[in-house]
């Protein structure tokens, strides 16, 4: 896995779903959480949320769980700028 992004309660990582034969996202909760029912809560409400959520400009949700004490929620991989990036280079969006 290769870490493509990093914010404030975890990692993001580019993985390979053998299953699927695709290659996604991997969110994983930052490992000083884990312990933290507040934290692994919202993690998890996160990834529901988003699971709820199906336009072609949302992200699509995979999976969530927990393996190993890791919390994880898998993702569609959108390649390309950030959009913080793009606001950055471009200015407003109209």
């Amino acid at each position: 896995m290769e870490e493509i992004a990093r914010g404030g309660m975890g990692s993001v990582y580019r993985a390979y779903q053998v299953s699927m034969d695709r290659t996604v996202a991997v969110k994983l909760l930052a490992s000083k959480y884990t312990d933290d029912q507040v934290f692994t809560e919202r993690f998890l409400k996160e990834a529901r949320a988003a699971a709820r959520l199906s336009h072609p400009n949302i992200v699509q949700a995979i999976d969530v769980g927990q393996a190993d004490g890791h919390y994880f929620f898998v993702m569609e991989l959108v390649e390309g700028p950030t959009l913080a990036a793009l606001l950055r280079d471009r200015g407003r969006i109209p």
